[in-house]
C-alpha cells in the first residue's frame, strides 16, 4: 500500500491518498477540515475514477453517493442518521434524478415510487445531491 499525504500550513493532513494494489492510481482519497474526515472517494474499479463517496459530519457518515453502472453520473443516494441507513434514492433511468426512494422504517426497508423525483441539490465540493424524501 503507498500513501501520499498533503498537509496545510498548520501542519494538518488535509488530503491523504492511498494506491491498495500498486498501480500507481488512487483507490482511496480522504479529504479533511481541520483533521476531521469530510468526504472519502473510493475507486474500486481500476480506472482511478471514484465509484463511492462518501461525506462525513464530525466524523460520522452523513451521506454516500454510488455510480453502480460506471457512466461517470451517481445512481444511489444514500442517506444515514445515527450510523444506520436511513433511506436511499435510486436513479432507475440515468437522468441524474431520483426514480425510486427507499425508506427504512423500524427496521425495515419500505419501496416509495416518486413521480416527480426532486431536482439535485448543491453539495459542496462535489456533484449534486437531490434532496431525501420527507420524514415522517
Amino acid at each position: 500500500m503507498d500513501v501520499w499525504e498533503w498537509f496545510d500550513a498548520e501542519g494538518n493532513v488535509e488530503k491523504q491518498v492511498v494506491d491498495l494494489d500498486f498501480d500507481g492510481k488512487a483507490d482511496v482519497v480522504l479529504h479533511f477540515e481541520k483533521t476531521q474526515l469530510v468526504r472519502k472517494d473510493m475507486a474500486f474499479g481500476f480506472d482511478g475514477k471514484p465509484h463511492v463517496v462518501a461525506y462525513y459530519e464530525k466524523g460520522k457518515l452523513t451521506r454516500r453517493e454510488k455510480d453502480d453502472n460506471g457512466d461517470g453520473k451517481v445512481d444511489i443516494w444514500e442517506y444515514w442518521e445515527a450510523g444506520e441507513l436511513d433511506r436511499a434514492g435510486v436513479d432507475t433511468d440515468g437522468d441524474g434524478k431520483v426514480d425510486r426512494w427507499e425508506v427504512r422504517r423500524g427496521g425495515a426497508s419500505e419501496g416509495a415510487a416518486t413521480a416527480a423525483a426532486p431536482a439535485p441539490t448543491a453539495a459542496p465540493a462535489a456533484k449534486a445531491a437531490p434532496a431525501p424524501p420527507p420524514r415522517r
